[in-house]
């Protein structure tokens, strides 16, 4: 008995021996337990200040994956501190672990600010565009961090540089007069116990990090309850986006894209309802930055906050369900100057060198002899706009940077108030002499976070001093177009131009948990307003089927007298007589939601963040009531699979493209 009793002693020694104990374990607990439970407490307040946020088991099952990933890196580190137990060796792991740990944290509470913010979580997409832009980066932390913020991010960066020496030296000061601060640096360290052979030691240190390599892998996996991505650690989860995206890059479709050419042909017969003999020979595109069409007084005609688009509904064509096919201004402007799908990724593929597959609106015009010309109240460099601007056709770009400032005023981090690009417009009209042209305008007053001039006087709208503020610029955008109109006339433009009014998306303000815009699939973020004006033709009228702002294009040469051929698949005219196809939406972010609206009835899939939804347009216009419960399981899996495959296609394309 004695003999088994001390030989079991021998390999519980030898086993203890592997791993750190005393003042090294005291030093790693110091460091990696506040840590963890500090990324667990912001993930909690993530998961319980969801919309139609979990309960219960729901709470667990969304905490599990950070919970695992913690412990699984809890075990490597300690196998790495067991081997590596004193001299440079230990000061250089010391280094690695503290550092880590810090960036870590910095990270987690980035990621937590900007779930606060935008009721998104962080993803690949906006983690690419903090580290590939860093002054619009800037520009928005200057405007959103509080001092609390940004104590907070230096306290979680000191406390893992600092915090655990600082422990350790109280604990361990009568131990270590001479005032040593870190375990095994400068004193011999704990050597492995007696007993413990080289083989013993390799084969447990294995095993220890097999088992944290097993946890780490089980936390990227996907929750019972079907929680997505909120159900994943963050850190991992954009890691595994970013690896999906160089499988994707890596195997991208070996096809070619072969597309014939698009071309815009003299239509023989007329659309429904246009005079034939006279045309205008002009177009004007007017984007408004992030306006919903709640926000204005055709959406919620007992506000005023548009009255001059209210008044130009009456002589015009208005699609009163319109919407953007993806809630970001990128992708929206290349539907709207293209006709087609963008690309449906967070890598601005399509601002790309060879981005786009098919020419777009501007360059279809410059070939019938039209000069182009795309202005913004924006900075020009920010998500790469001189490289889509040119992709799209258009022969000149004038960002903000080009235009005199006296006298105007900031609308935000990204710019000046709209009023800025009038004269130079008139400038550029004006050299044109008779030669037709496509002016394009991209407002930015709009924009979060929804800064006006000074000069611009407030309304009341709300009691809620951001959303009044948005409900003002919405006030500010509706001038700025009515002076584009004026101005017009004054050049003597205003028998021969059509001119379309758009938005490229809307923005939430928490409405179902979400604000601002990227992920927003409801309405208040991608039901966008939509005018079509044309000179020779003013009647009013209404264009009640769901359309897309990829209608644009078709619709321009419709009322000019074309009608587009070739090239990628674009929408219909909105004059189009049998035009019935669904719009379909995606979100910014990958795998966070797909839309997919046909006549009143919405279907979202959430891919797990949210249990999907079903909404009926027509009774509940405010997606309050989720009639998921009264669609048959077969009709359910035939809208995501509709959605999933159109979504594949558009991805196939674009790979196809890229193999040429």
């Amino acid at each position: 008995m004695r003999a088994a009793t001390g030989g079991l002693s021998v390999r519980l020694r030898a086993v203890a021996g592997i791993f750190p104990t005393g003042p090294d374990l005291f030093y790693l607990a110091a460091l990696l337990v506040p840590a963890a439970l500090f990324d667990l407490t912001l993930s909690l307040l993530r998961v319980t200040s969801q919309y139609n946020a979990p309960t219960g088991f729901g709470i667990l099952a969304q905490l599990r994956s950070d919970f695992l990933a913690h412990l699984g890196l809890a075990c490597l580190w300690l196998v790495a501190f067991g081997l590596v137990r004193n001299g440079r060796r230990r000061l250089v792991l010391l280094i690695v672990c503290q550092l880590s740990v810090a960036a870590y944290l910095l990270f987690s509470v980035v990621a937590h600010s900007y779930y606060r913010k935008s009721g998104s979580i962080l993803d690949a997409g906006g983690l690419r565009m903090m580290i590939t832009d860093p002054a619009a980066t800037r520009s928005i932390a200057a405007s959103e961090a509080s001092s609390a913020h940004l104590w907070l991010m230096a306290g979680v960066v000191a406390y893992a540089l600092l915090g655990p020496a600082l422990l350790y030296r109280l604990r361990y000061k009568k131990r270590s007069p001479r005032g040593r601060w870190l375990p095994g640096v400068g004193t011999p360290g704990l050597q492995p116990a007696a007993g413990s052979s080289l083989s013993t030691r390799r084969r447990l240190s294995l095993l220890t990090v097999t088992i944290g390599f097993i946890l780490i892998l089980a936390s990227a996996f996907p929750t019972l309850t079907g929680a997505g991505a909120f159900g994943r650690n963050r850190a991992l989860d954009i890691a595994l986006e970013f690896g999906a995206e160089a499988v994707e890059t890596q195997h991208a479709s070996a096809e070619r894209l072969e597309l014939p050419a698009s071309k815009l042909v003299p239509e023989t017969t007329t659309a429904d309802g246009h005079a034939a003999s006279k045309r205008p020979k002009n177009v004007v595109l007017i984007t408004m930055e992030s306006l919903r069409f709640e926000a204005t007084s055709l959406g919620n005609p007992s506000r005023d906050t548009t009255p001059f688009l209210a008044e130009l509904a009456n002589r015009s064509t208005l699609a009163e369900n319109a919407y953007t096919v993806l809630p970001h201004t990128s992708k929206a402007l290349t539907a709207s100057n293209c006709g087609f799908m963008p690309p449906l990724d967070t890598k601005l593929t399509e601002s790309e060198p060879i981005g786009l597959p098919s020419p777009c609106l501007p360059t279809l015009l410059r070939d019938k002899g039209y000069s182009t010309a795309f202005f913004q109240s924006a900075v020009g460099e920010f998500e790469r706009r001189p490289a889509l601007v040119r992709n799209l056709g258009y022969q000149d770009f004038f960002p903000v940077e080009d235009f005199p400032t006296e006298g105007f005023g900031r609308a935000n981090y990204f710019g000046w108030e709209d009023d800025i690009m009038l004269d130079p417009s008139r400038d550029w009209l004006r050299k044109q002499g008779d030669k037709p042209f496509l002016l394009t305008y991209l407002t930015v007053t709009g924009h979060h976070d929804y800064t006006l001039p000074a000069s611009f006087e407030l309304e009341h709208y709300s009691d809620d001093e951001e959303f009044n503020n948005y409900l003002n610029d919405a006030r500010y955008v509706d001038r700025f177009v009515s002076k584009v109109f004026a101005m017009l006339a004054a050049e003597g433009h205003a028998k021969d131009t059509m001119v379309v009014v758009i938005a490229d998306h809307g923005e939430g303000f928490g409405e179902h948990g979400l604000r601002q815009h990227d992920n927003t699939i409801y309405n208040e973020g991608i039901k966008v307003p939509y005018l079509v004006y044309d000179p020779t033709d003013q009647r009013s009228r209404t264009v009640e089927r769901p359309v897309s702002t990829r209608s644009v294009p078709a619709t321009v040469a419709d009322v000019l007298g074309y009608r587009l051929t070739g090239g990628m698949e674009r929408e219909d005219s909105l004059y189009a007589r049998d035009a019935d196809e669904p719009v379909r939406v995606s979100c910014q972010s990958d795998n966070r939601c797909l839309a997919l609206i046909d006549g009143t009835t919405k279907y979202i899939t959430h891919f797990g963040n949210r249990p999907d939804e079903v909404f009926d347009l027509a009774t509940d216009p405010e997606e309050r009531t989720n009639l998921i419960g009264d669609v048959s399981a077969a009709r359910l899996k035939e809208l995501r699979a509709d959605l999933l495959h159109w979504r594949s296609e558009v991805r196939a394309t674009y790979a196809g493209h890229r193999s040429r």
